[in-house]
């Protein structure tokens, strides 16, 4: 809900320092899995999990003879945040009244969205919402339609 309900923009969060908060929640989400639930090695049990591990050390190894090391770096940061963001939503998500729970969240969230867009847009493309990460509204769309 963080990340749908953010500072920035609002007239409540003006003050606040403008750090990487959404690091700040992500980080916070995984101490508090890795504390609370029970059974971690459960994720490794698809093969789909293994053949992701497969392609992320493949992807490793390729930093050897890559034409463009710091382009393959920022790959291999961006398919490890996939691997967590998998581990998370594999681990926390392994029941029918959480997967409730989470669909609940999104369409809360995409509502609290067009209330904004109600409330704010003038005319023409909704463009300003005020999301992290997202500047234009095709990223909007990709995020309501989830």
């Amino acid at each position: 809900m963080y990340f749908i309900c953010t500072h920035q923009g609002k007239y409540w969060g003006q003050f606040l320092p403008e750090i990487r908060w959404t690091l700040i929640v992500a980080l916070l989400t995984l101490i508090s899995t890795l504390i609370h639930e029970k059974d971690l090695k459960a994720w490794l049990k698809p093969k789909e999990t293994k053949l992701l591990l497969v392609l992320f050390v493949y992807i490793c190894l390729q930093l050897m003879w890559v034409d463009i090391p710091a382009l393959q770096q920022v790959y291999v940061i961006l398919l490890f945040k996939l691997i967590v963001l998998y581990f998370l939503i594999v681990t926390l998500v392994n029941s029918e009244q959480r997967l409730l729970a989470v669909i609940v969240a999104n369409v809360l969230g995409s509502a609290y969205i067009g209330l904004n867009a109600l409330q704010t847009h003038q005319r023409g493309r909704f463009e300003a919402a005020g999301l992290p990460g997202i500047e234009d509204s095709n990223l909007y769309a990709s995020t309501l339609f989830q």
